[in-house]
């Protein structure tokens, strides 16, 4: 069986396959560390102080996870944070 492709096609498909190749090492490469910010981290993320952080979790108004004395916040609670205390936009009138 024999079948027959442009170069031009060809050559895209090649490219693309490349690609994929490419950003599946991306994809490997990422550590799971990449989705938890320590304390400073998330302060920055914030625009809050370390204190408010502090007030923030003794509260429970954020999830965060603590190993030894390092606290960490994944990034997926620092969004929900954010979406919690979120003000919908309105028109003065």
């Amino acid at each position: 069986m024999t079948i027959v492709i442009e170069t031009a096609r060809f050559e895209h498909l090649l490219n693309t396959v490349d690609e994929l190749k490419n950003d599946i090492k991306v994809l490997k490469s990422k550590s799971i560390y990449d989705n938890w910010l320590d304390i400073e981290q998330a302060c920055n993320v914030l625009k809050c102080s370390k204190r408010t952080l502090q007030d923030y979790r003794d509260k429970g108004y954020i999830s965060f996870t603590q190993i030894a004395s390092k606290i960490y916040f994944s990034n997926d609670d620092i969004n929900e944070f954010m979406q919690k205390y979120k003000f919908k936009a309105f028109k003065k009138k």
